[in-house]
């Protein structure tokens, strides 16, 4: 890949509705034919149906406290904003795992969290999304979808796996012999699917939607906003019901399942449900789930990795097209 970036960050030690009557705020685009500023620190970015709010995951000394200066595990690799559309696979460099990423969109969190959690190594390569880079012909061979997340696994015969969840099953299936955050029973693995069947099909693509028409479509729709901040309920609504009488959702610990609606869930209590929102007082169940998971020290490690990353990536500027892509 021409042109790149390198930086390179520390290794982690962790071895082991009520429903709505009024929308949230939102913001419209002034025409179709305007450019939006991205800068990649600004909560309001998004390019694959979702953005970040990392102000409001880090822990409070997150500001001034950069990571330790200890050998690194893996390499993040920036693309330059003045780097040609072709795209290169990103050689292994040593690393078990190649992660083709971006700063922004919420499904590759889960996957740098379950990295972390298995104490595996990667190249955490960020594409040039501005060049297109996950639209050429090479990034399709990879990934014919043209989107990220994508992961190569150098120690597999380069072994590619695209779409989180079934990366994240096979992370947990093929790296995971201690049972860290997989399960052994037949049936609670049956479960476990149900789980990551139901957040990508239930809370990704309405969430994603919600805040879609929050921030970026280009005219305001009471009705559509409403819609999928009801569904956002909804689905914390069932999250609060299973977790009535139980930790986790499955096989009493912490599993893949739990750790892939963390950021979804976060970003839509802090950005898409109207503000205030009691999260505690509403869903006590999910919230106290959730504040499990953010607890464990691979998920704080990631944030506060992903926050560093933010304050030294160059600031740049996209424009998007009428349908929502950075062109």
């Amino acid at each position: 890949m021409a042109d790149l970036i390198s930086i390179c960050v520390s290794s982690n030690p962790i071895s082991d509705m009520e429903f709505l009557s009024t929308p949230a705020p939102f913001h419209k685009a002034p025409d179709a034919d305007a450019a939006y500023d991205f800068t990649p620190a600004t909560p309001d970015t998004a390019l694959l149906g979702f953005s970040d709010s990392e102000s409001s995951l880090t822990t409070s000394d997150s500001e001034e406290e950069p990571l330790s200066p200890v050998p690194a595990a893996r390499e993040l690799v920036v693309s330059s904003p003045k780097v040609a559309p072709d795209f290169t696979p990103y050689p292994k460099q040593g690393k078990q795992f190649t992660l083709y990423n971006h700063d922004s969109g919420m499904n590759m969190w889960k996957i740098c969290f379950i990295l972390e959690e298995l104490g595996l190594t990667y190249n955490d390569v960020y594409m040039d999304f501005a060049g297109r880079e996950h639209k050429s012909e090479a990034y399709l061979e990879l990934n014919p979808n043209g989107k990220i997340p994508t992961l190569v696994d150098h120690s597999n015969d380069d072994f590619v796996v695209w779409e989180s969840n079934p990366i994240i099953k096979y992370l947990s299936e093929r790296y995971d012999p201690k049972g860290i955050l997989s399960i052994t029973d037949q049936k609670d693995q049956y479960r476990l699917d149900q789980w990551l069947f139901f957040q990508a099909s239930g809370q990704g693509p309405y969430f994603g939607q919600a805040q879609w028409f929050m921030k970026f479509h280009k005219e305001y729709v009471p009705s559509a906003i409403e819609r999928y901040q009801r569904e956002i309920k909804r689905v914390f609504t069932v999250l609060e019901r299973s977790l009535r009488d139980r930790d986790w959702l499955v096989g009493d610990k912490c599993t893949i399942a739990d750790i892939s609606f963390f950021k979804y869930n976060d970003y839509a209590s802090k950005e898409l449900l109207p503000q205030p929102f009691d999260f505690a007082g509403e869903f006590p169940n999910v919230y106290d789930w959730h504040q499990r998971v953010l607890a464990r020290p691979s998920v704080q490690y990631v944030l506060k990795y992903k926050e560093e990353l933010r304050r030294n990536r160059p600031t740049q500027k996209f424009e998007w097209n009428v349908e929502g892509e950075r062109v």
